[in-house]
């Protein structure tokens, strides 16, 4: 299983799950198991994120992680993302319209949403390092 010991300190430590909005809900394994099998090859690191960290938003609202991948469809008109709509399977969003997913045609990458222009910008990370990322723990790294 992979380790988000540190996802948990840190969420702990900026106070991020002190209130409900902020709080997020880890799946049980039920649902994992419904994920596992409906999508095959999904990413582990994501299942395991779902499971001990969960579904729901952090940091003050910095990020939303769904708890399964939704069809780009769900943000977007279907006839403006057409293009995209085999191609992508969303796990969460940045509140700023701009959601995240895997690219399962493509080894499971992952990849942005452009709400601007609905591009895809492809990013060269594990599920695990796109969620610290996102979630503002690497903001004070060098």
């Amino acid at each position: 299983m992979t380790d988000f010991s540190d996802v948990i300190n840190f969420l702990a430590e900026i106070g991020a799950t002190s209130d409900q909005a902020n709080q997020p809900t880890p799946l049980k394994q039920d649902e994992i198991d419904q994920l596992r099998k409906k999508y095959g090859e999904i990413p582990k690191d994501f299942l395991d994120y779902l499971s001990i960290v969960g579904a729901g938003s952090v940091n003050d609202c910095r990020y939303m992680i769904y708890g399964g991948l939704l069809s780009p469809s769900e943000y977007f008109d279907p006839e403006d993302i057409e293009e995209l709509e085999n191609h992508i399977l969303c796990f969460g969003d940045d509140f700023a319209g701009n959601p995240a997913g895997f690219l399962p045609k493509n080894n499971w990458r992952i990849a942005e949403i452009w709400h601007e222009d609905l591009t895809l910008n492809e990013v060269d990370l594990t599920f695990g390092q796109f969620i610290r990322q996102k979630i503002g723990m690497m903001d004070n790294l060098q």
